[in-house]
């Protein structure tokens, strides 16, 4: 069985940095009182400032992990699931990450026996993520993980490009009806690549 992957919509580390200081650019003080054109800035900001500080809590819990479990280093959920049986926030190691570093991604444990990682999540809840972001925002993952979020397509294309993973959409209405569909296989190519989305069949 392939390692599963999904999407869960209406209901979001090898964490590569993104390189350079952009999320420092913009001074909060100077936003304060300005137009809206400042306010989406200052927001974009503190979305950044959210993705380095679960960068940084990604790295403590995978040392933490080395400490307790020896040099324990899942390479995607399914693994994860193997010790662990609550979904939540896990780091997770592919072998593609050049670095050799961990991606903090949302582990399902409970969808369709489990083992899925979380790749984007748009739910009913008081403060939404705002999804209508720029390229690089998308690239390298914006939002909560443990609320609305997209995992970034950098990261999309580590977890994608050694094995083959399905892909489950999951999709929930207004009155709570829901509906779900699988793709086997599923892959997000390079930036080179235009990040370029490979589905297979319906399954």
């Amino acid at each position: 069985m392939w390692p599963p992957v999904s999407v869960f919509v209406l209901l979001v580390s090898c964490w590569l940095s993104p390189g350079g200081a952009s999320a420092h650019d913009i001074p909060l003080e100077s936003a304060i009182g300005a137009g809206p054109e400042r306010l989406q800035a200052v927001e974009q900001r503190l979305s950044q400032l959210s993705a380095h500080l679960a960068q940084l809590d990604g790295r403590l819990d995978a040392r933490l992990a080395q400490r307790a479990d020896g040099e324990w280093r899942p390479e995607d959920c399914s693994a994860v699931q193997q010790r662990h049986r609550l979904s939540g926030t896990y780091t997770v190691y592919p072998p593609t990450c050049g670095n050799g570093g961990g991606i903090r991604v949302y582990c399902d444990m409970e969808t369709d026996g489990g083992g899925w990682t979380v790749i984007s999540r748009r739910d009913d809840v008081p403060h939404h993520q705002d999804f209508n972001l720029n390229w690089q925002s998308y690239k390298w993952g914006f939002g909560n993980l443990s609320a609305e979020f997209w995992l970034g397509n950098e990261y999309l294309n580590l977890l994608t490009s050694l094995d083959q993973v399905q892909l489950r959409v999951d999709l929930k209405d207004w009155e709570n009806r829901t509906a779900y569909a699988t793709y086997t296989p599923f892959s997000v190519g390079t930036e080179e690549q235009q990040f370029a989305l490979s589905i297979g069949k319906l399954l």
